[in-house]
């Protein structure tokens, strides 16, 4: 397993997305050679419930990383290796084991400490597990995974400025129609707009929902289903659209209007110099009263 992982580093396979459990004391450790699930809230919930939990995604291409603690369904600790003074609150129940390898939750990179190597090395403090290479050998116990839907609002802060600015000074039913609007933008781009589910949720999304998309409903499984198309050995050609629609319809079904709109726009903030992204996110601007 460890020369798979390491072969499918330098040849950036995108092979599906798996986990594979090696027991290592009291401890089950889990690697997920090409995914970051386990360090998504959602999971952590359901994974630490009764017990605890540590996870680490090692930084990635786009050098973006995550370090989360969770206890019996409640995430302590969730910060990025690279910048580790973000999003840490007053109380912080790692404080001293960040500072003792190296995440300074004051001075951040400053620190000069590797943060890969140092968010693993606080996994190791806390748990008392030590992974070596020899471990990831053979043919450890794994499975496909079809990933959950992911936490509405982990993208809403990364928006353009001005766009923040119009959808905070926005009413609800303002918010709550642009975020439709968007959302259905995408699923006329992705060719998805006419599926039942889809015109079902976006107007129930238009209605006002009371609830969030669930995992398991027939909605929550094909939205999956989308973004799970990324990490097909074979992706179809329209993946990017139908990822992109999965996360803004779930956004815009979010109960919150605020949070739907700016979720839904959040979702594609690394795109917004393709011509259509343009002319969408400029369309809610308009409809922001810009």
């Amino acid at each position: 397993m460890a020369d798979a992982l390491e072969e499918q580093a330098a040849n950036g396979d995108h092979d599906p997305l798996t986990a594979h459990a090696v027991r290592k004391g009291e401890w089950t450790v889990l690697v997920e050679p090409s995914g970051w699930q386990g360090t998504t809230p959602s999971v952590a919930e359901r994974a630490s419930a009764g017990t605890e939990m540590v996870a680490v995604w090692a930084l990635n291409a786009n050098a973006e990383g995550a370090f989360l603690y969770a206890v019996d369904g409640t995430t302590r600790v969730c910060f990025d290796p690279l910048r580790p003074q973000d999003g840490l609150g007053a109380s912080n129940p790692l404080d001293a084991d960040m500072r003792a390898v190296g995440l300074d939750p004051e001075r951040g990179r400053e620190s000069g400490a590797d943060p890969a190597g140092a968010a693993l090395a606080l996994a190791e403090r806390i748990t008392g597990v030590r992974l070596e290479s020899a471990d990831l050998g053979g043919e450890p116990l794994g499975a496909e995974l079809w990933p959950l839907l992911g936490d509405v609002g982990a993208d809403a802060r990364r928006l353009e400025p001005d766009l923040a600015e119009l959808v905070a000074a926005a009413a609800p039913e303002v918010r709550r129609r642009a975020a439709v609007d968007y959302a259905r933008s995408w699923a006329e781009e992705a060719g998805v707009a006419d599926h039942p589910e889809v015109t079902a949720a976006l107007e129930r999304a238009e209605r006002g929902p009371d609830a969030p998309v669930d995992d398991h409903s027939e909605l929550g499984l094909l939205l999956r289903s989308w973004g799970q198309e990324a990490w097909s050995p074979e992706p179809r050609e329209d993946r990017f659209e139908l990822a992109r629609t999965s996360e803004a319809l779930q956004a815009a079904l979010h109960p919150d209007p605020e949070l739907a709109l700016r979720s839904a726009l959040g979702c594609a903030t690394h795109v917004t110099g393709r011509s259509r992204e343009a002319a969408r996110r400029n369309a809610v601007r308009r409809a922001l009263g810009a």
